[in-house]
């Protein structure tokens, strides 16, 4: 099972960047830029995230993200928050910035069906690999993948009930990051001697979760949000222009 489970984690590490990749080039393919300008973009942003991708393979294969006695702060940290902190920072970029414009709110939000996988966190509980309060995480990441589902296909189809399912879906997100982030901490072994501990998601390839899995599923919320509340400014733009464009033909 612990064989079948490691298995599981090194797809994700494969299969969830790859998904992340596919919604950039999905913004870049809506927009306006020419081809060679394009192509230059995609090989980038390409570049960009699976040369990430390879320095988490190959810190995870040597153990270098594991916990080591003596460690001071847990080495998960960083792949954690930094690849977040520079997909927010590139959006003050003006390419990646209409990139990010130009994917669509149900993309950004259905893509996150990749959230499911997270039932293997029953079975982590299950073999005694990682602490009982984790069954939480596993919980949360089926609520968390059942909802993009139904809230990707709502927002797709401009369906009335899609902006409370995408608030739903916000919630529960990123309330299941934030709070397998506060466990990982929690039982990490140097605050708790409590065994098992959440030592065991730092090694390969289990660490692939906090360290891939995880930032990206944050920075598609950030990006839903944002691109959210700019679909609604846009809209209330138009529907004022709608309204300002009546009063003068009525006057």
């Amino acid at each position: 099972m612990e064989l079948i489970l490691k298995i599981m984690g090194g797809a994700v590490g494969l299969i969830v960047p790859y998904l992340f990749v596919s919604v950039l080039n999905k913004g870049l393919e809506n927009s306006s830029f020419d081809k060679v300008i394009s192509s230059a973009l995609k090989k980038k942003l390409g570049l960009i995230v699976w040369l990430w991708v390879g320095l988490v393979w190959l810190l995870s294969i040597t153990n270098v993200l594991s916990y080591h006695e003596g460690d001071i702060f847990p080495r998960f940290v960083i792949p954690l928050f930094v690849p977040v902190i520079i997909g927010l920072f590139l959006i003050r970029n003006n390419y990646f910035k209409l990139i990010v414009n130009n994917i669509p709110l149900h993309t950004l939000v259905g893509i996150q069906t990749f959230r499911l996988a997270g039932f293997a966190f029953l079975l982590f509980v299950n073999i005694n690999l990682l602490p009982k309060p984790f069954v939480a995480a596993g919980y949360g990441d089926i609520i968390t993948g059942s909802l993009a589902i139904m809230a990707g296909i709502t927002l797709k189809r401009a369906a009335r009930s899609s902006k409370v399912l995408f608030w739903a879906f916000m919630v529960a997100g990123i309330f299941d990051l934030l709070n397998v982030a506060f466990m990982m901490f929690t039982y990490y072994p140097i605050w708790n001697t409590a065994q098992p501990s959440s030592s065991a998601a730092t090694e390969f390839s289990l660490v692939m979760v906090p360290a891939i899995a995880a930032p990206i599923a944050l920075l598609l919320h950030l990006y839903s949000l944002r691109n959210f509340f700019l679909e609604r400014d846009f809209s209330n733009k138009a529907a004022n222009t709608y309204i300002f464009a009546a009063d003068d033909k009525t006057n």
